[in-house]
């Protein structure tokens, strides 16, 4: 059965006029108070009593109030439109005539809702249910807008890891396990390595005021690929043409293959430089280089040697850098040791032990082996430091940095030598120029040489201005990074030795005594230590 609201009616039976209440049927709502007084009000009833209206719309039976006199015989229908806040839709409530006078027409209505400023989107079918049906004290929806249909991003899913920072499993000892880092996506020929989803375009959508409602933007995407790589004709998937590796390079998808050294890169096998990855059997004896676009892994050591990666370097045993020897990673950087060497990773540093060198990571650099030591030397992260002890008891001198990325801090420096050397230039081209117009003002007649220098300095004059203006921008951009409060820490499990400076985040302290087990960081802009 269907469901009847209840609702209210005015019935004028001579001259007196009378308020019916019915209750509602099947189930149905009871008619609301503020909807029966608004009711009454929009007729013209403002004298009458609100409990026994209260009291008539809650009753289970028909109720009939006396509202008084009247000279009138009929009281119209009326609707009250409500619109929501988005103008997708509305709500309306119609409101009966007195008994025997006429309803509202489907005319009526629609010129109702015209008044109200509803232009798109009436239902003219819901109209003519209700002309057919009506049904009062009840809101309904006689007018629907066009709902915006909102577009969808291009996005690229791949089939491979693309996270660059795995860290090696440890063992029980605290060695490092070299056998299960997977560091490496291992592909074959006909894998597939990545999908596009295009973007989707969006539909505008209509309000029921008649203003266009416009889908967000949507973002396209781009997939860069290297060589090695073959697609399908609508160019949407990309799939391996060999076996090897795959990785992102700088957002660039790169399948290459490994090149094996069997053993020692030495006189025998003379420098290397491959695009992908470098797997070494032996060692990298002093003097020689090798430079790969992946990741260089050495079963052996590095002795005196250069290696350069465009992914992670991992050495099994150790480096010794002899003094000259440097390593430098776009990625992670495992060893077993680092001594009197140079290191510089793009991501973490994970090593047994650092002795007498310079140290740098843009992410944390851990040395928590079973060893875990750093004595002598510089280390500089932009994140974390964890060590079980740092210096050492004859006091040699060791310098621990962290909370900001090297190279980010080296650029600044950069950035501030350069600018007064800019803004000199530009005060000398301006004197030229200025000395250049006080002639002409006095009627100096300049050749066509004079003239061809004048605009050459006068562009020169442009371009070192636009320089100072950049590297001020620069400057700008990146002064907050070095002048905020560091989240990061440095932790030693065990000890840590007079001799050894602590920089973090601009803050800095000297150790003068033997500390154990503490954890240096920045809390309210001051540099502090606590014992963990």
């Amino acid at each position: 059965m269907e469901q009847i609201n209840g609702y209210a009616c005015i019935s004028v039976e001579g001259q007196e006029v009378y308020l019916i209440c019915y209750p509602p049927k099947d189930g149905g709502k009871r008619a609301e108070l503020k909807d029966v007084q608004l009711y009454l009000y929009r007729q013209g009833f403002a004298t009458y009593s609100v409990q026994i209206v209260k009291q008539c719309i809650e009753s289970e039976k028909e109720e009939k109030i006396d509202l008084g006199n009247s000279h009138l015989k009929f009281y119209s229908g009326f609707m009250v439109t409500y619109i929501e806040p988005d103008e997708i839709c509305c709500r309306t409530k119609i409101f009966p005539p007195s008994i025997g006078a006429d309803p509202l027409t489907k005319e009526d209505i629609i010129s109702s809702l015209s008044q109200e400023g509803i232009k798109y989107g009436i239902d003219e079918d819901a109209v003519q249910a209700f002309v057919d049906s009506p049904v009062y004290f009840t809101d309904l929806e006689l007018a629907h807008g066009k709902t915006v249909v909102e577009g969808k991003d291009g996005k690229i899913e791949y089939f491979f890891n693309t996270d660059p920072s795995l860290e090696p499993k440890k063992n029980e000892d605290g060695s490092v396990d070299f056998h299960t880092l997977n560091i490496l996506n291992n592909v074959n020929k006909g894998d597939i390595l990545a999908k596009i989803f295009k973007e989707i375009q969006g539909e505008s959508g209509m309000s029921i005021t008649g203003r266009i409602i416009s889908p967000q933007m949507v973002k396209p995407i781009k997939l860069e690929i290297g060589k090695n790589i073959v697609s399908n004709e609508e160019k949407t998937e990309f799939y391996s043409d060999v076996m090897g590796h795959v990785m992102l390079s700088q957002g660039r998808l790169v399948v290459s293959d490994v090149y094996d050294v069997t053993g020692d890169v030495d006189n025998a096998t003379g420098n290397i430089e491959y695009a992908g990855n470098v797997n070494i059997k032996g060692s990298v004896r002093a003097g020689f280089d090798v430079k790969a676009g992946g990741d260089i892994v050495v079963e052996g050591v590095v002795e005196g040697a250069n290696l350069d990666a465009g992914g992670n370097i991992i050495v099994k045993l150790g480096i010794n850098g002899q003094g000259v020897g440097s390593v430098k990673a776009d990625g992670n950087v495992i060893a077993k040791f680092i001594e009197n060497g140079t290191v510089k990773s793009n991501g973490y540093v994970n090593v047994d032990v650092i002795l007498a060198s310079k140290v740098q990571a843009d992410g944390d650099i851990n040395v928590s082996g079973r060893k875990g030591y750093i004595a002598g030397g510089k280390i500089s992260a932009g994140g974390n430091v964890f060590a079980e002890r740092i210096g050492s008891e004859m006091g040699m001198r060791t310098l621990i940095e962290i909370g900001v990325k090297p190279d980010l801090k080296n650029r600044f420096n950069e950035l501030n030598e350069m600018l007064p050397k800019l803004e000199n230039k530009s005060i000398e081209l301006s004197s030229i120029l200025n000395n250049y117009q006080k002639s002409l003002k006095k009627g100096v007649k300049l050749d066509a040489k004079v003239i061809t220098y004048l605009r050459q300095v006068a562009e020169d004059f442009k371009k070192n201005n636009d320089n100072i203006q950049r590297v001020n921008a620069e400057i700008e951009k990146i002064k907050p990074e070095l002048l905020a409060d560091g989240h990061h820490k440095i932790v030693v499990k065990k000890d840590i030795y007079p001799g050894v400076g602590i920089y973090i985040s601009g803050n800095r302290k000297e150790i003068s005594e033997h500390l154990s087990s503490c954890e240096f960081k920045i809390k309210d802009g001051e540099l502090i230590w606590a014992t963990i």
